[in-house]
C-alpha cells in the first residue's frame, strides 16, 4: 500500500505524520442508566447530577462517600459495575 501526502513545507509533513500516527483516546460518554445499579445507587448519582459514566469515573470513593445515603456497601456496587465494564 503507498499513501502519498503532499505538503508545503517539512514542518506540515511532520505534523501530519504526527497526527497519523497519535493513538485515538477513548472517550467514555455511555450514561450511567446502562450500568448495572441497583436503583438506590442510581436515585443517589442522578440526585448528584452525576448523568455520565466518564462523571462517575473522575470521582473518587472520598467524593462519592460524601453523597447524602452513599454509604460503603454502595461505593463497593458502583466499583464492581465500573470494574465488569472495563473488562468489557
Amino acid at each position: 500500500m503507498k499513501i502519498i501526502i503532499e505538503a508545503d513545507s517539512i514542518e506540515e509533513l511532520q505534523s501530519i505524520l504526527e497526527r497519523l500516527t497519535e493513538k485515538p483516546t477513548v472517550k467514555i460518554i455511555s450514561l450511567i442508566n446502562g450500568l448495572p445499579l441497583s436503583t438506590r445507587a442510581k436515585c443517589i448519582l442522578a440526585a448528584e447530577g452525576i448523568e455520565t459514566v466518564e462523571q462517575l469515573m473522575n470521582l473518587s470513593d472520598w467524593q462519592l462517600l460524601k453523597m447524602p445515603n452513599l454509604g460503603r456497601t454502595t461505593l463497593k456496587e458502583i466499583r464492581a459495575a465500573l470494574t465488569n465494564m472495563v473488562k468489557q
